[in-house]
C-alpha cells in the first residue's frame, strides 16, 4: 500500500540497488514499485530495519561523503 495516498495498486519497477556489504540486513525480497495513483516510488514491502540497522546503513561516513560532494565540489 502506498504510504502517501494509501492506494494498493502499483507497478513493479524492479529490485533496489544496495551495497553488497549490507546484504546481512536485507531480510525480505524488496522491490521498487510505483503507485498507480500518485506516482510515488517506494519499496514494497516497507522497510522495517531496527535502529541499529538504520545506523549501519546511514552512518556518519555516509553523510560526510554526500555532504562533501554536494557542497564542496567545485
Amino acid at each position: 500500500m502506498c504510504p502517501v495516498c494509501k492506494c494498493s495498486e502499483f507497478i513493479i519497477i524492479g529490485p533496489p540497488s544496495y551495497n553488497p556489504s549490507l546484504a546481512r540486513i536485507i531480510r525480505k525480497d524488496y522491490k521498487v514499485v510505483k503507485c498507480t495513483e500518485c506516482n510515488l516510488y517506494y519499496l514494497d514491502p516497507l522497510i522495517d530495519f531496527s535502529p541499529d540497522e538504520w545506523e549501519l546503513l546511514y552512518n556518519s561516513h555516509y553523510f560526510s561523503q554526500k555532504s562533501s560532494k554536494a557542497f564542496f565540489h567545485q
